[in-house]
Parts: C-alpha cells; sequence; structure tokens
C-alpha cells in the first residue's frame, strides 16, 4: 500500500439486486485525490450451476453529476489515529450517474459462484480525484436473476 490514509468503505445490508447500479461512488473531496486499493464483491443468494452466470463489472471516471436511489455509504478508518475521510461514498445507486466525460479504467467479469476480489496492478493504476472526479464501481448489465450482494472498496486519501 502507498502513501496516504487507507479507508474502507462497506456495503453490508444484504440487497436484491436485479437491475443495473453503481455499486459504489467514490467523492474526493478538493485537493483530496483518493486511490483504489482493493475492490470486493460477493453474493449469497445463487449458487449451483443452473444459477451460474457472469456479470460484468466495470470501474468508471469522469461523470460529474452523481446518480441517485441508493444511500450514504460507511466509511471506516483503517488506521484509528487518522482524520475523518474528506471524500464522500455511496452505495447501491440505481439511478446510475449519466453527465460528464466518462471513461471506463477497468472491465471485467464477475463469475458470481465466486467473489470478486480486485486489486489493481499496480498503486498508481488507478489514480483519480485530483479535480474531486468521482469514481463508480458499476454493474453495467443488470444480473439474470436478482442477486443479494455485499461490497467493500478499499481506497487511499492522499491530501
Amino acid at each position: 500500500m502507498g502513501p496516504g490514509r487507507p479507508y474502507v468503505v462497506t456495503w453490508d445490508a444484504a440487497t436484491s439486486v436485479s437491475t443495473i447500479i453503481d455499486i459504489f461512488e467514490i467523492l474526493p473531496a478538493d485537493d483530496k485525490p483518493v486511490f483504489l486499493d482493493e475492490l470486493t464483491i460477493r453474493q449469497t443468494s445463487d449458487f449451483g450451476d443452473l444459477q451460474d452466470e457472469v456479470v460484468a463489472i466495470q470501474i468508471i471516471v469522469g461523470y460529474t453529476t452523481s446518480g441517485s436511489g441508493g444511500a450514504a455509504g460507511v466509511i471506516g478508518r483503517l488506521n484509528p489515529g487518522d482524520a475523518a475521510a474528506g471524500f464522500t461514498a455511496e452505495c447501491r445507486n440505481t439511478t446510475v450517474a449519466v453527465t460528464g466525460t466518462p471513461y471506463i479504467v477497468h472491465d471485467d467479469g464477475w463469475n458470481v459462484r465466486n467473489p470478486y476480489i480486485w486489486t489493481p496492478p499496480s498503486p498508481a493504476f488507478i489514480p483519480y480525484g485530483t479535480q474531486a472526479l468521482p469514481l463508480y464501481v458499476r454493474l453495467p448489465v443488470a444480473p439474470v436473476d436478482a442477486l443479494t450482494m455485499f461490497a467493500q472498496i478499499k481506497v487511499r486519501e492522499i491530501g
């Protein structure tokens, strides 16, 4: 892990997801860029061959207007002595962000039979936030059937 203060945003309420959503939205504070360190997603409703599917996961930057329909994310300090985070977080936005000039910085597939755990290949792989642009983790295509999901994102705030 590189410099900065580490935080975790956890979506720990079992939520049935059956549509496109922004799993996370991280909005950096001014002059406090945020770097992604790890993303974890799991589900507890679909097991077995007949329910097996691969769901798309995207990490996107560049939107300038927030989505809606979700909830504020609970931000935890990984080092108890650190200050409270300057960024804000939203989870489970059912109306996804669409305004701005977005670009996909990571596009992947998640086989729902296993947890999805992704760590960028280098600490600076997904830098963002230098101009306070949010980072989104998106489920860009609805799952075949509803998934009871949980998710967690670990980030570092600089500044």
